[in-house]
């Protein structure tokens, strides 16, 4: 999280970035925490009061590390007790992906069904990107603990280790880093991975750009941007003299409940009886207008309330069924304005003082008339089953609107409670609105990458019939088009096809059958997977779990257009040579293998781009010949057979 928030503060303007509202804000999110108007409010007012807070504090966002591009190729992968694989000799099986010439290079295996693809692709997920494992999220896993380990084993029994292309000093000596244990980056190293779970989730969204946010991480800055705007808003309504407190019966609204469950289970007879006094009390109370009792000459409040007390304490006089919670427990309160109307004749300065203890007569009535509306609209059946659920359907209201006052007025204290200025309100206002600047650059980035890299894909794709030999390459794409299309915060993917549509437009899945619907998919997450490279200033293999078959192409020529094309834009994009992109590709169809590793050889010679491929070896074939040794000391046992 740091990191992806070190580079959105580093691009705010320098008047925000030094200010004490950036700082607080900077200073929570390091400590983990959510930002609200409490934790936000807290800090400022630590600011003010600590004499010693870093001014300069921003000079800490630049540090040499962020310019040093990280190197995450797959130089060997050992891996002991995880899913498929066991161990040979108490020693780990191991994916070597370095040449005789010491080089990380692409590996492409195939492997028939059972010999642990998935499995290999897993541990890699497990490793690198750990919070998102493919298998797991599309089978609803809950239970991650028994669901890695092989066999009996435990999870502290897994063992993985990668070691990757980066270099770090120990005892004075330059040796490759090796990861013992998962890694939880600034970055999502989702893209990286393909398999068909993966893509039938980029196959669901219309919307490309939610599919961009979440493998991107973006959804962590999203967040923080609606946080950032609740926070504002609720600094706005402090400063706003005219707000009002939320008012909520939760008396009333306790008693509907225990009444509403009582009426509930009454007989047909007495519910009967019960509803028509409610309704003949609801009309009485309704048609009696109550004069309002307000300050003013004494003589006309004695007479008002005499009034008032005088008609209700009549309509009060035959209640409709006292075993009911409400009226029970306002038979005092009744009782008493019988005693204030007695007293008025005799004694009106007691009467009055009496009376003004006491809830005035014309709130009283309201909530009567509040009360029984509820109750017969919820009982509008005479049916005892509908009656019930009708029941149940009230009180679920009634419970879910008195947690949202509640709610509510939790938060206006806390409103009341907090002390801040219109300076920091605007500042911080400032910084959110620059945030959204930002992120949506983030998101036109992702979308121009994504035109360079999935259009040119999906283009030389749309045609897999032969017409790319008809027509020729200069005119391949005038048949047929694919675009990526910016409109009302979306992104969405269109094909024209002038022959078949005239000037309409389709999207993908109204038109791709399933392989090229699936060739789509790989593309975006290529895409995605180039772009994190971009944006975090990484190198990490796409790795591919038996998404390409053979047969899905029209021939093998069509395997190498793909390749060569995704090739050719890791170096278009300035990302790096193309040997520097490494490719880890499991299939059960060695035809895909052999026109992979052919591609490569007509991108450049051997010495240029570094690849082996080979076939996974069933555990019982492994023996004494797949050893592999460092210096004297078997370190592991080789999954593969080399092919040549």
């Amino acid at each position: 999280m740091e990191g992806l928030i070190k580079r959105f503060f580093k691009r705010l303007p320098e008047n925000l970035l030094k200010s004490q509202e950036a700082y607080v804000l900077w200073n929570t999110l390091q400590q983990g925490k959510d930002i609200s108007y409490r934790e936000f409010a807290y800090g400022l007012e630590e600011w003010e009061t600590d004499g010693e807070s870093l001014h300069n504090w921003a000079e800490l966002l630049d540090t040499e590390r962020d310019n040093v591009k990280r190197d995450f190729r797959v130089r060997k992968y050992l891996i002991k007790h995880f899913r498929k694989f066991n161990e040979k000799n108490g020693k780990p099986f191991a994916l070597n992906m370095i040449d005789n010439r010491n080089r990380v290079c692409s590996l492409f295996l195939a492997g028939k069904n059972g010999t642990g693809k998935t499995s290999l692709f897993t541990g890699l997920e497990y490793m690198l990107s750990n919070t998102h494992i493919s298998t797991i999220e599309y089978r609803n896993i809950t239970d991650r603990e028994r669901y890695f380990p092989y066999g009996n084993y435990n999870k502290k029994d897994i063992s993985i280790i990668l070691e990757i292309n980066e270099e770090e000093v120990v005892k004075g000596e330059k040796k490759f880093k090796r990861l013992l244990e998962p890694i939880y980056s600034n970055f999502s190293f989702r893209p990286f991975f393909c398999c068909d779970v993966e893509l039938a989730k980029i196959q669901k969204e219309e919307d490309l750009s939610e599919v961009f946010v979440r493998d991107l991480n973006l959804t962590k800055i999203r967040d923080l941007i609606a946080q950032l705007e609740g926070t504002i808003k609720y600094f706005s309504d402090k400063m706003d003299p005219n707000i009002e407190k939320p008012t909520y019966n939760t008396e009333l609204s306790e008693i509907l409940q225990d009444d509403i469950l009582q009426i509930a289970g009454l007989v047909k007879r007495k519910y009967e009886n019960l509803l028509k006094k409610m309704k003949d009390l609801k009309d009485n109370l309704e048609r009696d207008k109550y004069k309002e009792t307000v300050k003013g000459k004494t003589e006309d409040l004695v007479a008002n309330i005499n009034y008032n007390v005088g008609h209700f304490v009549g309509i009060w006089s035959v209640i409709p069924f006292t075993t009911l919670r409400f009226f029970d427990n306002n038979k005092v309160l009744v009782q008493n304005y019988a005693k204030v109307g007695k007293m008025m004749a005799t004694s009106p300065i007691e009467a009055l003082s009496l009376y003004q203890s006491l809830k005035p007569v014309e709130l009283f009535a309201k909530e009567c008339i509040e009360y029984i509306t509820i109750i017969l609209d919820t009982f509008k059946s005479h049916d005892k089953t509908e009656r019930r659920k009708s029941a149940i359907s009230t009180l679920e209201r009634l419970i879910k609107t008195e947690r949202e006052a509640k709610i509510n007025m939790l938060r206006f204290h806390e409103i009341e409670s907090i002390s801040i200025n219109s300076t920091h309100i605007n500042n911080l206002d400032d910084i959110c609105s620059k945030f959204k600047i930002i992120y949506n650059e983030e998101l036109n980035d992702v979308y121009e990458t994504c035109k360079q890299i999935i259009v040119p894909i999906l283009n030389e794709f749309t045609n897999l019939d032969g017409m790319y030999e008809a027509f020729g390459e200069e005119n391949f794409n005038k048949k047929e088009e694919i675009y990526i299309e910016k409109e009302n915060g979306k992104i969405e993917v269109k094909i024209r096809n002038a022959e078949i549509f005239g000037e309409r437009t389709v999207s993908p899945k109204m038109f791709y059958n399933s392989f090229r619907y699936k060739l789509y998919a790989i593309s975006i997450k290529v895409a995605m997977a180039f772009m994190t490279m971009k944006i975090w200033n990484i190198n990490a293999p796409l790795v591919f779990d038996d998404v390409f078959t053979a047969s899905d192409f029209d021939n093998s020529v069509n395997i190498d257009r793909f390749f060569r094309r995704v090739y050719e834009t890791y170096e278009k994009l300035k990302l790096g040579n193309k040997n520097e992109l490494q490719i880890i590709l499991f299939s059960h169809d060695e035809v895909v293998l052999n026109c992979v590793s052919s591609v490569i050889k007509d991108l450049g010679n051997s010495d240029d781009i570094g690849f082996i491929k080979g076939v996974i070896l069933k555990e019982d074939m492994i023996n004494e010949q797949d050893g592999i040794y460092v210096g004297q000391e078997l370190e592991s046992y080789s999954l593969f057979e080399k092919c040549y």
